[in-house]
């Protein structure tokens, strides 16, 4: 009896053994297909193949960027990759989009894009994105002209890196008309950016989808926190005061607005300002500040917020927890730049048709 004890306790442990096991598979099985779920969820079902799920990086982990003396980073040139699912390629100047020659063609009225993550086409396939589109509508108008919209857009771009770019970049194309995307991010100063580092290029695929989704949620949770509190973070973490981060706001806005305005005025430029929102807008923040800027500098300004309903702003989201807009979205902002650029005097005369005989 004494001799079949050890043998006992060594099956009785081998049985748990078992048992932990057992439950170990079952709870990794289980985070396995949490984490499939949530990206089916989130991205759909292409993002269950390894190769589509491998676009799904940050801009900044995504190997598209490269240091540039004007505005830090921009996009390489001549990329042919993929971005968000999306086939993401660059011509030789680095901007997504068609290729385009610095000399503008004869009869072709040029429109430079400049703008952000919303601009260059966060999540949104190239076709999509609110220049395309428009320069379709455009050129769909009668009178012979030819319409060009070409994008600089990049994100992560502040109001001081669209002064850059239209500086180092926009004003060697002889553009006839600057379109800025706004954005509400755009009326936050942003500190003196650093010299720029290439990041590591990283593996979506293996990264828990899950877990990016709490941290950004908690990011989320902490500055409605600060609102609620009726402050906000500034520059090294400061505290302010609502009334003076509004302040520093439209001194910022004015700030940069003014610069635009000296580059372009000289050049004989017009500039449209266009409020992109996705779904209803806020009228008393930065649409009220930005349109204030525009109208003290002499730009255009449209806001897009009447496009939308109130009601459905997240049918315009490009994905769940990704407030960036999707297509339907960038075809309501080229709906109504189109609309109001037919309505204004920034467009050439249409040329006059044939003779009735």
């Amino acid at each position: 009896m004494e001799r079949d004890r050890p043998e006992a306790r060594r099956s009785r442990a081998r049985l748990v053994a078992g048992r932990l096991g057992l439950c170990a598979l079952g709870l990794a099985v289980g985070l396995v297909l949490a984490e499939a779920a949530y990206r089916w969820h989130v991205w759909g079902p292409a993002a269950l193949l390894p190769a589509n799920m491998r676009s799904t990086h940050t801009i900044g982990e995504s190997g598209l960027l490269r240091a540039s003396g004007a505005v830090g980073y921009e996009l390489k040139p001549d990329l042919d990759a993929r971005y968000l699912l999306h086939p993401f390629r660059t011509n030789r100047h680095g901007l997504r989009d068609d290729d385009a020659t610095l000399e503008k063609p004869a009869g072709t009225f040029r429109i430079a894009v400049v703008g952000d993550s919303f601009t260059m086409g966060h999540g949104v396939a190239a076709e999509d994105v609110y220049h395309a589109v428009l320069e379709r509508r455009l050129r769909e108008e009668p009178g012979g002209m030819r319409f060009e919209a070409l994008n600089f857009g990049v994100a992560g771009y502040g109001l001081h890196d669209y002064a850059a770019v239209i500086e180092e970049k926009v004003l060697r194309f002889d553009p006839d008309l600057i379109l800025i995307g706004l954005t509400r991010n755009d009326q936050t100063p942003a500190p003196g950016r650093k010299p720029y580092v290439p990041k590591p290029v990283d593996d979506p695929f293996t990264r828990l989808t899950l877990l990016d989704a709490l941290r950004v949620r908690a990011v989320h949770a902490s500055a409605r926190r600060a609102a609620a509190e009726g402050a906000e973070a500034w520059g090294e973490h400061e505290r302010l005061p609502g009334k003076r981060v509004a302040q520093l706001r439209s001194r910022y806005v004015n700030a940069l607005f003014e610069r635009i305005a000296g580059l372009t005025r000289p050049a004989g430029v017009p500039v449209l300002m266009v409020h992109l929102v996705v779904g209803a807008g806020d009228r008393t923040g930065p649409g009220r500040r930005f349109e204030k800027a525009a109208a003290r500098h002499g730009f255009r300004y449209l806001d897009t917020t009447p496009a939308f309903d109130p009601d459905d702003s997240r049918d315009f989201h490009v994905r769940a927890g990704d407030a960036h807009p999707n297509a339907a979205a960038n075809a309501l902002y080229a709906d109504a730049i189109h609309a109001y650029l037919l309505a204004s005097d920034l467009l050439p005369e249409p040329a006059p048709g044939p003779a009735e005989h």
